[in-house]
């Protein structure tokens, strides 16, 4: 599952103790991250794709959503304006869309069950053990997102949500002109930045509310997806 023989263990340690963050390239077995690239881009429906948003307009510490069908065109355009406005305003917002597995009764796929469970495997937990030396036991609130044109994510930390962030990428071709970058904000004066791209993992230190970071809005009329899956260790 891993591409362990591309990896090199002693590199990643000291890139993570000195950055708190690492990014791995080919990190699983191509075949299957082909797999999961496929089933996300070309053969999951987009109508069972929900618009996730902060704040709500009801609530501003929640988030809604809408499922992104036809009829809630209107609703999941009053969202977006409301957000925006928020974002706007300096408060922490986003728009993207995401799969709400008890929102879809009929999603069934196995691969998408594959996908939710990936990173819960020995072989990938003993492995970010090691490198972070954080003797991490389990993860947590793991999703599928995708960001499309106008989708972004403003400036947060993680907390409280476990020892450990991950992104593992299914992008290809992504160009940073696109938008969509992940940006590091620990430094504001050195602000590093990363371009999704296909089978990448991003892991970062979220204890104690390290690592502020965003998701650059994507341009208008952008007909490119950003496909990703997230999810925290603890």
């Amino acid at each position: 599952m891993i591409n362990i023989k591309d990896i090199d263990i002693s590199f990643c340690k000291e890139e993570y103790k000195k950055n708190h963050s690492l990014v791995i390239n080919n990190f699983l077995d191509n075949d299957f991250a082909e797999k999961l690239n496929q089933y996300y881009l070309n053969e999951f429906s987009k109508n069972q794709w929900c618009a996730t948003y902060l704040p709500s307009t009801k609530f501003p510490e929640s988030w809604e959503w809408w499922l992104n069908v036809p009829h809630n065109k209107y609703n999941m355009q009053m969202a977006y304006a409301h957000v925006t406005n928020a974002r706007d305003s300096g408060l922490f917002s986003y728009f993207f869309y995401k799969i709400i597995e008890d929102k879809i009764p009929e999603l069934t796929s196995t691969i998408h069950k594959e996908a939710m469970t990936l990173f819960n495997h020995k072989d990938i937990l003993e492995l970010l053990s090691n490198i972070t030396e954080l003797n991490l036991t389990k993860y947590d609130k793991t999703f599928v997102s995708k960001y499309s044109e106008k989708c972004f994510l403003s400036e947060h930390t993680d907390e409280p949500n476990g020892k450990l962030a991950f992104v593992y990428h299914l992008t290809k071709n992504w160009s940073p002109d696109w938008g969509g970058l992940y940006l590091n904000l620990t430094n504001k004066n050195n602000i590093k930045t990363i371009c999704p791209s296909f089978n990448k993992l991003v892991i970062f230190d979220v204890k104690n509310y390290k690592t502020p970071h965003s998701v650059t809005q994507v341009v208008d009329n952008c007909i490119h997806e950003r496909i990703s899956i997230t999810g925290w260790y603890d």
